[in-house]
């Protein structure tokens, strides 16, 4: 992460730095390391509580929440760490502004790279607080509990604290919609089914825990997604302490929900990723199977074109080949759509963009044409079930780079 400016307590950070660059420093707390009896809070000068709070387009609610913060935390050594995606809005005007009059809030500015998990993962590596507590900037999570969070581990009761919605005495009623109660509920089962999570609420984007517990596992992160609490756990030891307590998730005061599609989709690469990611690579997988269907059509249209089979003019007609044309065309949109959304999710392109989609159209044709000629030159049984499918994945490496490089370059 390469700073590009300083503005009183607003740090600048710029695309670039990758978080798989992290390496484990001299002192840096392992798994291996004792994580709570033995470990006692120390008294220091700076701030003892970190709130982290992600967000995008959030203005209308930034100066609300500090305000709420300042309330709520009275009697305790604390800092509100905002990260901020670059919000067209300008909610890291509004946190300039109020951190160059309060000294409990800093902001950081995040350009050219967005997401809720790495937003959260830079946002705590920023601080030196030894309580983190992560929550939403949308005024939905009820500020009025962080100082049971804090006194849960501060006491040794236990290392992480989670808000959940679904304990007796927590409401999810603020969910706005019928889709994001659907969503909710899904991630729910999905996680406690597949991956045996305890908690009643893995998807909580409300939680506190000890810093030097996060460091202990922020190389390991996948960064994936919204819900960097369930990246924590799935990777936490079992000896970890977590405890549950009730909240009711209110309603949104301003700036738009961000679960959608993506955000789902976020979350089951996350957990899949978690499963299977160490033997293959999941983006390259979802994607091979996504041109299945364009290469199919492809690969039989020009097989017929080969044999001859449309040479000899039996059972050849102009609409034919204008259905092979279309089929192949439908088959690329409906691809690129899908890798755009699912596959790709983390540098989508927000607006369609003809440049986008032409150059993966291109590419496609172009390899779709050429790959069955250099088959049969190279390959002993290019027109054998086995030479077909090392073709299609010859195809398919070359347009996965293609479209990594050119079309959904990492952020």
């Amino acid at each position: 992460m390469a700073k590009i400016g300083w503005d009183k307590k607003i740090i600048w950070c710029k695309a670039g730095g990758n978080r798989k660059d992290l390496k484990r420093s001299e002192g840096m707390p392992s798994l291996s390391t004792p994580i709570h009896s033995s470990e006692r809070l120390t008294a220091k000068t700076g701030p003892r509580l970190s709130v982290i709070i992600p967000c995008y387009n959030e203005k209308e609610n930034v100066s609300l929440l500090v305000e709420k913060l300042e309330k709520t935390l009275k009697g305790i050594s604390w800092e509100a760490v905002f990260v901020d995606d670059f919000s067209p809005d300008g909610t890291y005007r509004e946190i300039e502004r109020i951190a160059q009059a309060n000294s409990h809030i800093r902001g950081i500015c995040r350009i050219g790279r967005r997401g809720l998990s790495t937003a959260v993962i830079e946002g705590i590596l920023s601080s030196s607080a030894e309580i983190v507590v992560v929550m939403d900037g949308d005024l939905q999570h009820d500020e009025t509990r962080i100082p049971a969070f804090y006194s849960l581990i501060v006491n040794d009761v236990c290392d992480i604290v989670v808000a959940s919605r679904y304990l007796e005495g927590g409401n999810a009623a603020g969910l706005s919609g019928p889709h994001r109660h659907f969503f909710s509920q899904l991630g729910v089962t999905f996680a406690q089914k597949l991956l045996s999570i305890s908690l009643t609420d893995p998807m909580s984007g409300f939680f506190a825990m000890r810093r030097s517990l996060f460091l202990a596992v922020a190389s390991k992160l996948s960064g994936h997604g919204f819900k960097i609490l369930l990246d924590v756990v799935m990777i936490l030891p079992a000896s970890v302490r977590i405890k549950e307590l009730p909240v009711i998730f209110k309603e949104r005061v301003a700036g738009q929900s961000k679960l959608d599609f993506s955000v789902l989709a976020a979350f089951f690469f996350m957990v899949i990723e978690n499963r299977i990611g160490r033997y293959f690579p999941l983006k390259f997988l979802i994607f091979l199977g996504s041109m299945v269907p364009t290469f199919l059509l492809a690969s039989l249209y020009l097989q017929n074109l080969q044999t001859g089979y449309f040479q000899t003019g039996e059972n050849h007609t102009a609409s034919e080949s204008l259905l092979y044309g279309v089929g192949i065309f439908g088959a690329l949109l409906i691809a690129y759509f899908f890798n755009n959304y699912v596959t790709f999710y983390d540098s989508q392109q927000k607006k369609f963009k003809l440049w986008g989609w032409s150059v993966f159209f291109i590419v496609c044709a172009v390899l779709s044409y050429f790959s069955p000629l250099w088959a049969t030159e190279t390959i002993e049984f290019p027109d054998s079930y086995s030479g077909r499918v090392l073709m299609f994945f010859c195809q398919t490496i070359a347009l996965y780079i293609g479209s990594r490089f050119f079309i959904w370059p990492r952020k």
